[in-house]
């Protein structure tokens, strides 16, 4: 961790995201914040989870900001609850004055890292290896061939993509292997790639369902799809009540018209896309996409109530 840089990354989300300036001494060995009239002792953290709150609830004090590279939607409702000031470089925040009042939660991680072009990992073939990596544990450690294998690309795709993510410190190559530095990041970074990338990639088709409940009764896996979207997400939650549903998969969509009859429409509720993986590696996803996939359809949408779900998502599946 970088003190400085993320103390400046933190107090620039915190002007984006709730308008607030800061004054503070760039480069001071002791940095010491001022908002909105109130001077904060800094004290900088990694990644806070509830899993590791413990210690900093227990030796926190009154005067200090706790400045931490994420907070999560969990963990900044108890800070909040205890009192405990924070930032973070999504811009989340808690700030409790005699005139002001700051809580911002569930802003997800910025992009910490290059995602353009150049980048393989961040090219459609190598975002699904990394797709494919993300969502098999334990595949960052198998043979370059099973990994190819479970992405559905060639060999030479993924040499380049750990090359890549190696280079960009989101895992780390040596003599005892492979093994993960910053798998939230790539996972975040990942779904804005793969909105950018990929999706357009995936032949998409619209359709307008006269019944917007289809989806609840039905296992598209009989027919070689499977469920993404809100109506995944709302299926995988139990919390959001869909407006629209995405299938992904190259099935038989004539045998599922048959049943939910679908009519073309540029502007419909059904979305089909193409799958983007192998067979291997959605084998124990049920009728589902897997939750980083559903994450990245809905945190790249702006309206709110589909953000709050990616955040239980993201909270509940991914952290």
């Amino acid at each position: 961790m970088e003190p400085n840089k993320t103390l400046e990354q933190a107090l620039a989300a915190l002007e984006k995201t709730a308008g607030l300036a800061a004054e503070h001494e760039a480069g001071a060995p002791e940095p010491e914040v001022r908002l909105a009239g109130t001077v904060y002792r800094v004290r900088l953290s990694g990644e806070l989870a509830p899993r590791n709150l413990e210690k900093v609830v227990t030796e926190s004090a009154p005067e200090e900001l706790l400045v931490a590279e994420r907070v999560t939607p969990k963990a900044a409702e108890i800070l909040r609850e205890r009192g405990i000031h924070f930032l973070d470089q999504a811009g989340n925040a808690f700030l409790q004055g005699p005139e002001l009042y700051v809580f911002v939660s569930g802003q997800g991680r910025p992009a910490k890292r290059s995602t353009g072009p150049q980048i393989r990992a961040f090219r459609p073939k190598g975002l699904q290896v990394v797709f494919a990596l993300l969502c098999r544990e334990g595949l960052i450690h198998a043979s370059y061939r099973e990994i190819a294998e479970y992405a559905q690309v060639a060999l030479g795709t993924v040499t380049g993509v750990i090359q890549d993510l190696d280079s960009l410190g989101y895992i780390r190559v040596g003599r005892s292997g492979r093994h993960w530095i910053d798998r939230q990041g790539l996972a975040e970074d990942w779904a804005k790639g793969f909105q950018r990338e990929l999706r357009p990639r995936l032949n998409p088709r619209r359709y307008r369902v006269e019944d917007p409940e289809w989806w609840q009764d039905l296992d598209p896996r009989e027919y070689g799809f499977r469920l993404g979207g809100e109506a995944g997400a709302a299926r995988l939650t139990g919390y959001l009540r869909p407006e629209r549903a995405t299938l992904y998969g190259q099935g038989d969509f004539k045998a599922l018209a048959r049943t939910i009859r679908p009519v073309k429409d540029e502007a419909g509720n059904l979305e089909v896309l193409d799958s983007f993986w192998g067979p291997q590696a959605s084998e124990d996803w049920g009728p589902v996409v897997h939750p980083l996939l559903l994450y990245a359809e809905l945190v790249n949408d702006p309206a709110d109530r589909l953000q709050e779900v990616a955040a239980r998502i993201r909270e509940g599946f991914l952290d």
